[in-house]
C-alpha cells in the first residue's frame, strides 16, 4: 500500500503540473492580459478623472472670477446710474427754482407795471379833480371866503372819491 500512495501521489503531482503548464500557457496568459489590459483600463480612467478633476477647479475658478467681474460691473453700473440721478436730480431743482426765480420777476413786473398805470390813472383823476375845482374857483369869482369854502368842499369832494 505504501507503493500505491506514492504512485498515486506521484500521479497527482504529475498530473498537477501537466494541468498547471497547460494552464499557463492555455489560460493564464490570456488572463494576465486580461488584467493588464483592465489595469490599464483603470489606470487611464483614473487619469482622465484626474484631468476632469482639474479641468472642474478651471472651470469653477473662472466661474467665480467671471461672477466677481459680473459684480463688479454691476456696482459700477449702479453707481454710474445712481450719479445719473442725483445729477438729473439736481438738474431738475436747478430747473425749478430758475422757474420759479422767473415767475417772481414776471409777477413782480406785472406788479409794477399794474401800480404804474393805478398812478397814471390816480393823476388823471387828480388832474381832473383840480381841474373841477379850478372850474369852481374861477367860476364862482368870489371874495375870499367864499373861495375858501369852495375850496373845502372840492376837497372834501375828492376825499370822498373812491
Amino acid at each position: 500500500m505504501g507503493l500505491l500512495v506514492n504512485d498515486t501521489a506521484l500521479a497527482a503531482i504529475v498530473s498537477f503540473l501537466v494541468l498547471a503548464f497547460l494552464l499557463s500557457r492555455l489560460a493564464w496568459k490570456p488572463l494576465r492580459q486580461l488584467m493588464a489590459d483592465r489595469q490599464n483600463r483603470i489606470a487611464a480612467a483614473l487619469k482622465e478623472a484626474a484631468e476632469s478633476r482639474e479641468e472642474a477647479q478651471a472651470l469653477r475658478r473662472q466661474l467665480e472670477e467671471e461672477r466677481a467681474a459680473a459684480r463688479a460691473e454691476a456696482q459700477r453700473l449702479l453707481e454710474r446710474a445712481e450719479k445719473t440721478a442725483r445729477e438729473e436730480a439736481a438738474e431738475i431743482v436747478a430747473a425749478a427754482r430758475e422757474a420759479a426765480a422767473q415767475m417772481q420777476a414776471a409777477a413782480a413786473a406785472e406788479i409794477q407795471a399794474e401800480r404804474q398805470e393805478a398812478l397814471r390813472a390816480i393823476r388823471a383823476e387828480v388832474a381832473d379833480l383840480a381841474l373841477r375845482i379850478a372850474e369852481r374857483v374861477v367860476r364862482a369869482e368870489l371874495d375870499g371866503e367864499r373861495q375858501r369854502a369852495v375850496l373845502e368842499q372840492a376837497l372834501n369832494d375828492v376825499a370822498g372819491v373812491p
